[in-house]
């Protein structure tokens, strides 16, 4: 069972005591019975900056595998890329689940329109840059 009574308390850098601040919300949120049958309550830290970085490369790593398996298209990107998803698409709130949607909402189409429009080419390979803010595809080189 995972509930979120108490986040709020992880949110800050120091968690110090946080533990006693959610056995408290715990109390007034569910009676004594209840709880007596919890064994454990485990609390998760926030995610760090290298945490959700290395989450960010593993959904790009997939989006990019999948566009070349299918389409023939080799797609790169640059560090200001990792950097403009952590800073758009994280939440401290609600932690990793939003950079998947941003992807989805923000590269993935980028990627999808310009395969339709034909701006790029089967056995060609490109990076993703950004640009005045925006992200934006680049280079076109022959694949070996």
């Amino acid at each position: 069972m995972t509930s979120n009574i108490g986040s709020e308390y992880l949110l800050n850098e120091n968690n110090e005591g946080v533990g006693l601040l959610i056995q408290k919300e715990l109390a007034k949120k569910f009676k004594p019975e209840f709880l007596n049958r919890i064994d454990n309550v485990v609390t998760f830290n926030a995610l760090s900056k290298e945490v959700i970085k290395e989450i960010i490369e593993k959904e790009l790593s997939e989006l990019t595998q999948r566009i070349e398996n299918s389409k023939n298209i080799r797609i790169t990107y640059s560090e200001a890329v990792l950097e403009k998803i952590l800073n758009e698409g994280y939440d401290r709130e609600f932690g990793a689940r939003p950079i998947k949607r941003y992807i989805q909402r923000n590269l993935e189409s980028l990627i999808a329109h310009t395969i339709i429009s034909e701006e790029v080419q089967e056995g060609k390979s490109y990076m993703i840059d950004v640009a005045n803010n925006e992200m934006v595809i680049k280079n076109s080189t022959k694949l070996n």
